[in-house]
């Protein structure tokens, strides 16, 4: 996707603007001063593509006024092409519209026009915050991932003052970037994760092994008390078989007894019954009568519940009346106030009416005056203005005319003409043009060697597509390692042996059962190689398993073996004459013949390529001086072409400063004359002000006037509000009266049956006489009765007891009374004293080894848990240590592959920043480090370290500057830029993306003017796309004809308004300059 077109409209104070960026290679300048608004077409640009680095209120201008809505439209079209296109039209524009109303949040919406012509948009689409489907997210979807345009990449748009970003930013700060742009994070996370794992681990098997201590002594307690729980069961026997002989022997004894008192028992019960039944008549009338004294009860609680509701209705009514009368009374005072303000108004309601209309008429006209000469006024002052700015541009230029005219007459004295000077320049261009293609060719050619050089000193050649499959395996997180990793050719092969493996020996080995390929190398899964044999060398093909190797890539290298020596057997698939022979067809080579199996070929042919560097390095020196050499004098004689020039067409313009002359006299007239109005005007506007205020004054008071009128109208509403409220109070009083007359009735009823109440308590009063009476003859019977029971109970309850201590112990002991009982068959003769004492005697015993304390009744089982519980802990300490060797054995080899991940990125950045660097005569190196501070949180560094070549000493990271306000150590501004810009363009050819196109902000802002074009010369040449570039300077002839298209803003604050001009090219200097030969 290439830019096309950038159109922007209500952005700060720019005027409706169209910037052209068309053709694919085409570079574009944006120059101009500080503060003139170049950075704001970068805010433009990331707006519309919904990056998340600008802020929209940002491109409001601060002129607009607050109550004015802000609108704004920004367009930004891209053509189909480059080296990745996209599934869409020709062309495809980018459109976000603005609108913000006074006091409102800003209002956005996007649209995505696709066609095959521009500004001809055959599909549409929009997208806004409420649509479920096509809303912002979706927009920023299909921008970055349909249309592969990231905004907030790192390679895509460089904002003002973060092209100096790497060499300011702290060393942790770049290396977060730098990750970030390699996906080197997701690494890193892995690691960190598996440390947290492992200390995870670690405090596991910690408590496992406290856990297992701990129950180790509770097994040692459970024993313990397994063991008294075994003596108490034992005394708890013997003492049961004493209690429970007594209590048998004392239930035959006392169970005697108990039948001779029975007989006597039953003589006196049947005297009771009679009594009884004469008692129980009289029960059941009195309970009648206090039934219905219950009934009566309720009826006069009743009527009391009746006379309190009564009573509260009563009250709440006087409460209303209350509340009337108080708010009747406030109307009434209300209403007598405003009479009195009413009668203090000197005029009627409708003469303060008609005298207020003719007062704002009078207003509007002298304010319509007002207005009339204060625009006069203004239009005076901005002719003024002009006509100030037109006098100091003329005055400067009168002066400039006179200070030219002096010294081109004198360098025309000097040089004759600019003819042969033009000759002598075109011919050293020839040369230094010469001198620059063969360094290009020399340069592409030693990095081509140094990138083969690496990888042979690294011993790790794979090629562009391994590389490629091995990124996304790892990504995957897949492990995968190329053939020469696991084999190679032994010592006595030659070239021709390897060779005949041409088409295999660039595959991929996956330890995995399946994978994704991302192109079309060999990816063999190894878990699907079974080896009948074990396999070390194959003589015939001169192949063996690599020497050194580490004993876990081991089986993998074995599985290798045996699958190149299939191709060998003589089935299909098999290899013959450097091809690949299949079924369905043949293969050649994978990639470009190189040694990659020998060592020793490996050897010789690094030794050969680093000669050749050498000689591309000396031959580039050489290069270098006289290129610099050629430069100085090209330098020189275009300073001095460019004088004579000035000098030979400023003698052509003697009618053009005459003529200044003459402007500056007429216009300084013309200033007079406005300066005489502008003061007339003023003494208008001062006369007219009196009048104004009067007039102000004087409807102030009418308005006054004419709101106590209107209150007073309002006020009718409140009298017909006091006659209702007249009407409520008597129907309250009406209410009042009725519940006053319910309640007389309810008392009077309430006393009615207080009197039936006393009746039959009377009644009732009798009744219990009577009863007592009979009660006091059964209780005689009934004394005779309860002291034989008494004897009874006595001897009953001795019988109860036994019974119950003798249940109860079948109740906690059922098990040893069946056993006891089952030998038992006769009973010793003792008396009941002898019973009674061994009873105590046997209980005594019985009780306290039942009542033992500390004794724990499920000591067998817990004991078995506890042990069953202390043989599981073991085996988890056990598992818990394991998973501690396996995780700590993850977190090394996720570390390895961070480390190698991260040095494999960082030497590959380095070398292409020390090759950049040397370019311009300085020593470069990348390098980074990892540390754990005190609370072992891991921080990651990368340093950008630089100094000029042959310096000595420490080389330091180029973003350490002197401390305590000090100066004079680390580098100086240009350098720190010069730093940066390179390590950016290090980092841009090694990450994967390459768009269309980069866009830089103040890209040669700390450039001297050498360094510039030589910065601009390697990021054209290394990134071979197009370059947008906005800066704040000047620039020579030469550098501007680099740019295809160059454009200037402008910003004038007086008025205030911002332009964008386009700066046309000078066709005749552009063919000299392409064809100096011509």
């Amino acid at each position: 996707m290439i830019p096309w077109r950038l159109k922007f409209s209500g952005i700060r104070d720019y005027l409706p603007t169209v910037i052209d960026l068309s053709e694919e290679t085409d570079h574009i300048l944006i120059s101009g001063p500080n503060g003139a608004g170049k950075s704001t077409i970068t805010f433009c640009w990331s707006a519309v593509l919904y990056s998340s680095k600008v802020d929209l209120e940002g491109l409001r201008s601060q002129n607009l006024p607050p109550d004015q809505t802000w609108h704004a439209t920004i367009e930004l079209a891209f053509k189909n092409a480059g080296q990745v296109k996209v599934d869409a039209a020709q062309f495809v524009q980018f459109s976000l519209h603005i609108e913000q109303h006074s006091g409102e949040p800003i209002k956005k919406v996007f649209f995505i026009h696709e066609g095959d012509e521009l500004d001809h948009w055959e599909r549409s689409v929009k997208f806004t915050a409420g649509d479920q489907n096509y809303n912002f997210s979706e927009y920023k979807k299909q921008v970055t991932e349909k249309y592969a345009v990231d905004p907030d990449a790192f390679y895509l748009i460089w904002y003002q003052k973060e092209v100096n970003q790497f060499a300011v930013m702290h060393p942790e700060e770049r290396f977060r970037i730098f990750s970030q742009m390699y996906g080197i994070e997701t690494i890193q996370k892995n690691w960190e994760e598996s440390r947290e794992l492992v200390k995870e681990a670690e405090q596991s098997l910690q408590e496992a092994e406290n856990n297992l201590r701990n129950k180790k002594l509770e097994l040692s307690q459970k024993k313990k008390e397994l063991d008294r729980y075994h003596d108490r069961n034992r005394r708890l026997e013997e003492g049961l078989k004493q209690y429970w002989t007594a209590l048998k022997v004392l239930e035959t004894i006392i169970g005697g007894e108990l039948d001779t008192l029975q007989k006597q028992i039953l003589k006196h019960e049947e005297e009771i019954e009679t009594l009884a039944k004469a008692t129980q008549q009289l029960e059941t009338e009195r309970t009648a009568l206090e039934q219905h004294v219950q009934h009566l009860k309720q009826a006069m609680t009743e009527c009391e519940h009746q006379l309190s509701a009564i009573q509260e209705h009563i009250e709440s009514k006087q409460e209303q009346k209350k509340r009337s009368l108080q708010q009747k009374q406030e109307i009434e005072r209300k209403i007598t106030h405003l009479t009195e303000k009413i009668r203090r108004i000197p005029y009627s309601e409708e003469q303060v009416r008609q005298q207020l209309d003719h007062t704002q008429k009078q207003l509007q006209s002298h304010l319509d005056r007002q207005s009339a000469l204060q625009a006069q006024a203004h239009d005076i002052r901005g002719q003024l203005d002009q006509l100030r700015d037109v006098l100091a541009k003329l005055q400067a230029e009168i002066h400039n005319d006179q200070q030219k005219e002096a010294r081109y007459a004198d360098l025309l004295q000097t040089y004759n003409s600019s003819h042969a000077m033009q000759s002598q320049l075109e011919h050293v261009e020839q040369q230094l043009e010469a001198a620059k293609e063969r360094t290009v060719a020399l340069t592409k050619e030693k990095q081509q060697l140094e990138t083969l050089y690496g990888q042979l000193t690294q011993n790790r050649l794979l090629s562009a597509r391994q590389e490629q499959a091995l990124l996304n395996l790892q990504r995957a997180g897949i492990e995968a390692y190329p053939l020469r990793e696991l084999v190679e050719l032994d010592a006595a092969a030659g070239a021709a042996d390897e060779y005949r493996f041409e088409t295999v020996k660039y595959t991929i080995f996956v330890n995995a059962r399946t994978c994704q390929p991302c192109n079309d190398l060999y990816h063999v899964p190894l878990p699907g190689i079974i080896p009948e044999h074990t396999v070390t060398r194959l003589p015939e093909l001169r192949l063996q398993i690599k020497e050194n190797l580490d004993e876990s890539l081991y089986p993998f290298a074995v599985k290798a073996l045996w699958w190149i020596k299939r191709f060998f057997s003589g089935e299909m698939p098999k290899i013959a004459n450097g091809l690949l022979i299949d079924t369905q067809g043949i293969r050649g080579p994978q990639e470009e013949k190189r040694l990659i199996l020998s060592e020793a070929a490996i050897q010789r042919y690094k030794e050969e390529v680093r000669k050749q560097i050498k000689a591309h390095e000396t031959e580039l020196a050489a290069l270098v001086t006289h290129i610099e050499q050629l430069r100085q004098q090209q330098h020189t004689l275009t300073q001095a072409l460019t004088a004579v020039k000035e000098a030979e067409a400023f003698q052509t313009t003697v009618h053009e400063r005459l003529l200044r002359q003459t402007k500056f006299q007429q216009f300084t007239a013309t200033k007079e004359q406005l300066l005489q109005k502008e003061k007339d005007l003023r003494q208008q506007l001062e006369q007219l002000s009196q009048p104004i205020a009067a007039c102000n004054w004087e409807i102030r008071q009418l308005e006054a006037y004419a709101a106590v009128y209107q209150e007073y109208a309002s006020e009718r509403e409140q009298i017909e509000q006091l006659q209702c409220l007249e009407e409520v109070i008597q129907q309250l009083e009406h209410a009042i009266l009725q519940n006053k007359a319910k309640e007389e009735a309810i008392k009077e009823s309430l006393e009615q049956k207080g009197r039936q109440h006393a009746r039959l308590k009377r009644q009732h009063d009798d009744l219990l006489f009577q009863l007592d009476e009979q009660k006091r003859k059964l209780d005689r019977t009934e004394q005779l009765l309860r002291e034989k029971r008494e004897e009874y109970v006595a001897q009953e309850e001795e019988m109860i007891e036994i019974k119950r201590e003798m249940s109860a112990l079948e109740d906690k002991v059922p098990r040893h009374l069946e056993q006891f009982q089952a030998t038992n068959g006769e009973w010793p003769a003792w008396n009941k004293s002898q019973a009674k004492n061994n009873r105590e005697q046997g209980k005594t015993t019985f009780e306290f080894a039942l009542n033992e304390k500390g004794i724990d009744e499920a000591a067998p089982e817990n004991y078995r848990i506890i042990k069953e519980e202390y043989e599981r802990l073991s085996k988890e300490v056990d598992s818990s240590r394991a998973l501690l060797e396996e995780q700590t054995a993850r977190m090394e080899r996720l570390k390895d592959d961070l480390e190698t991940t991260i040095n494999m990125r960082v030497l590959e950045v380095n070398q292409k920043f020390f090759n950049y660097m040397s370019h311009f005569h300085f020593e470069g190196k990348v390098e980074w480090d990892m540390y754990a501070d005190r609370r072992n949180q891991i921080h990651y560094a990368l340093f950008l370290k630089a100094r000029k070549e042959g310096h000595r000493g420490k080389m330091e990271d180029v973003s350490v500057k002197a401390r305590g306000g000090k100066v004079g150590r680390g580098v100086s501004g240009g350098e720190e830029s010069l730093s940066s810009l390179l390590f950016a363009l290090a980092l841009m050819q090694s990450i994967q993306a390459s768009p269309g196109y980069i866009v830089l902000d103040e890209f040669d802002s700390a450039l001297d003017e050498g360094r510039k074009e030589k910065v601009f010369d390697l990021y054209e040449r290394e990134l071979q796309r197009k370059l947008i570039i906005l800066t704040p300077k000047s620039h020579e002839a030469d550098y501007l004809y680099r740019f295809s298209k160059a454009y200037v803003v402008s910003h004038d604050p007086s008025i205030p308004e911002s332009r964008v001009f386009k700066v046309m090219r000078d066709k005749k200097r552009e063919h000299a300059r392409n064809n100096p030969l011509g």
